[in-house]
């Protein structure tokens, strides 16, 4: 009897053995990743989404599908995210819109952008651009200042909807420098940017993948960028703030998070394989020239960073009057 119960002990012991390591290694991912994109193909975060996951899935082992769901300025994406409950096997490249400005702009926000996500890493940030079109005779940040309080809401400028992040860089702008410009919500930037082009818009802060080219071909003429550095992208335009507007900062930032609850060693996983990519040259390269400064950080990092936008652009949106809606 004692010997039965010995050689029991020893086999449970001995399957323990071999079962631990099983257990405790996480082999994830062992299927492919779902990457959303929340807004329209071919915008930036469509365009960082594909460039990332492609160099992303090489270092994960698996593919990454990223997939375009957007609507309600990202929020539609992100909200399928927040309640993918898949641990790791859905993200969204949420940013400064989705994950910081929202709860300042909607009532009735399908989900909480810090309880109903796990941060992974911020990916980087970008600047939008202040450009204007030629037909003005404008060639500097103090000449607009001055033109816009010469002839108060007479200038225009777009955005793609309330509380986007071009809303937001003009809105901060005009709350900075005194001056007031009659805000023209469109439902795209391509639309949009028709009419910039058409002399029907005055200027515009908008993304700065979506403004070079037109840069470049001399149809659009930049006054400034949002962040508080000069762009790589542009280095011969000043900052906003470098041209005058003291303390002026409106980067906007893009990040990945996963659903909550997602076991901290599988965000670990993820952030590894995304701030990798990110130092590849291939894809240094590309977001070099997309005007994207990377800032891989770790989740914690990332989660206290997000924190902290969220409360400076509440006080953005209630400064400028935005209204939930």
């Amino acid at each position: 009897m004692f010997l039965k119960k010995l050689i029991w002990t020893m086999t449970f012991v001995a399957g323990a053995a071999v079962c631990a390591p099983a257990a405790m290694a996480d082999d994830f991912p062992t299927k492919p990743i779902t990457w959303v994109s929340p807004w329209n193909p071919g915008g930036a975060n469509d365009t960082l989404s594909r460039a990332i996951a492609q160099e992303a899935e090489k270092l994960l082992g698996q593919p990454i599908a990223v997939i375009n769901r957007p609507g309600a300025s990202g929020t539609i994406g992100s909200a399928s995210v927040a309640t993918a409950n898949d641990n790791g096997y859905s993200v969204v490249l949420g940013s400064t819109p989705t994950h910081a400005t929202a709860p300042h702009i909607y009532a009735n926000l399908p989900y909480d952008p810090e309880k109903d996500f796990s941060a992974v890493t911020m990916v980087g940030s970008v600047p939008n651009v202040l450009v204007v079109n030629p037909k003005l005779d404008i060639n500097s940040v103090d000449e607009l200042i001055a033109y816009a309080k010469a002839h108060p809401g007479e200038l225009n400028y777009y955005s793609t909807g309330p509380g986007t992040s071009q809303h937001l860089s003009a809105a901060l702008f005009e709350n900075l420098t005194g001056v007031k410009m009659e805000h023209v919500p469109y439902t795209g930037s391509a639309p949009a940017m028709v009419d910039l082009l058409a002399g029907r818009i005055d200027l515009a802060f908008d993304n700065m993948n979506t403004v070079i080219p037109h840069i470049e071909a001399g149809s659009l003429r930049p006054l400034g960028v949002t962040t508080p550095e000069r762009s790589d992208a542009l280095p011969d335009v000043p900052t906003i703030a470098e041209a005058g507007v003291d303390g002026y900062d409106a980067s906007v930032w893009f990040g990945v998070f996963a659903a909550p609850g997602t076991a901290p060693e599988r965000l670990d996983i993820l952030q590894n394989a995304i701030a990798t990519a990110l130092q590849t040259p291939a894809l240094a390269e590309r977001l070099n020239t997309l005007g994207v400064r990377v800032i891989a950080n770790t989740p914690a990092e990332f989660s206290k960073i997000q924190a902290s936008e969220i409360t400076r652009w509440g006080e953005v949106a209630k400064a400028a009057g935005i209204e939930l809606r």
